[in-house]
């Protein structure tokens, strides 16, 4: 069977893809991390969803670059994935005709966005450039859109990542796809970023009362697109 290794960085943004599979949660992962597993199959494919967990020191979400490459680079040392899907939300731009709940399949290359070291040797390194597969006849079948993904580890943004992430020509800015990108890259992983939208960086209200308005919705329209995803990949 094909093997599918999903990681998501919130539980919130896992659950319904969890519960649609009929994944169990499983204890495969090494002990100190907190990072939580879900594993199943459906007959043709196995699936392993690893979440970021929840942090003991502050009791949120383990989101941003840090806990996705660990969860990602420990999964992959137990669960040897035909391919990596990281599905998760994003912020979009509304002059570029986005819309709350579009999904967005990942174009190559991802970059960081917050990722400045301006001496010669190092900017490539600092902004990164990470492959991802080819999604545009899955984008065809499937009626999503494709963009550009720009990752950093600030739910906002300043001057600096502005203009970053115009130079990334980003459709969608998140926290944590850049860097799954490049453990993928590492371990010479096919990789697969799906996002969906809860915000508009262009919007008129702020991006964390946008993000908790719309979180439900997105994450429906996520769940949805990463099922038929599934039976097509």
């Amino acid at each position: 069977m094909k093997k599918i290794l999903i990681y998501i960085a919130m539980q919130s943004e896992a659950q319904p893809i969890i519960d649609t599979l009929g994944l169990e949660q499983v204890s495969i992962l090494p002990a100190a991390l907190p990072m939580k597993s879900y594993q199943g199959e459906d007959g043709k494919q196995q699936y392993l969803i690893v979440t970021g967990g929840k942090s003991d020191l502050y009791d949120v979400d383990n989101v941003g670059t840090e806990p996705a490459a660990v969860g990602l680079q420990a999964a992959l040392n137990l669960f040897d994935a035909d391919l990596v899907i990281n599905a998760g939300t994003a912020g979009g731009w509304q002059n570029k005709g986005t819309n709350i709940a579009d999904v967005f399949l990942g174009k190559s290359p991802v970059r960081y966005h917050d990722h400045r070291i301006p001496i010669p040797t190092f900017e490539a390194y600092g902004k990164g450039s990470y492959p991802c597969i080819d999604t545009s006849d899955l984008a065809k079948q499937l009626n999503l859109k494709q963009g550009f993904i720009s990752t950093s580890n600030s739910l906002d943004y300043n001057e600096d990542c502005d203009r970053l992430m115009k130079q990334n020509q980003a459709d969608c800015k998140e926290m944590e796809c850049a860097a799954l990108a490049w453990v993928c890259h590492l371990y010479q992983k096919p990789f697969l970023p799906v996002k969906a939208i809860t915000d508009f960086v262009d919007g008129e209200h702020p991006t964390a009362e946008q993000f908790q308005a719309n979180l439900a919705r997105t994450c429906e329209a996520l769940r949805d697109a990463i099922i038929k995803i599934l039976k097509i990949v």
